[in-house]
């Protein structure tokens, strides 16, 4: 995850389950409502940042960042065999970058 909690997000849209106690019936519908896509579902995740310091991963740490998206030449081999053999049928690719020039908002 990058410190912005990107993964976090976009995991939790795809596959977040929320949960209340079974005793707690309302409660319980009342956060059903803010369920990802396929609650519950399991994650296969690709790293694909150029973050060779691993102090990046921790966000009280000061640490030398690349930032930049990097995802393989041999899309096929490197990044959808792997995730395939391991069971995943659905491929979220949310590679976000950050805006250039006049994109800023």
């Amino acid at each position: 995850d990058d410190r912005q909690g990107h993964g976090t997000h976009i995991s939790g849209t795809a596959a977040g389950a929320a949960d209340a106690p079974a005793s707690h019936a309302a409660e319980q519908a009342e956060a059903s409502k803010q369920n990802g896509m396929a609650p519950g579902a399991q994650i296969y995740f690709s790293d694909i940042m150029q973050n060779a310091d691993p102090n990046c991963n921790f966000p009280d740490r000061v640490c030398n960042r690349v930032d930049k998206v990097s995802p393989p030449l041999d899309l096929y081999e490197k990044l959808f065999v792997p995730a395939y053999d391991a069971g995943a049928r659905i491929h979220l690719d949310s590679w976000g970058c950050e805006p250039t020039g006049n994109d800023r908002a």
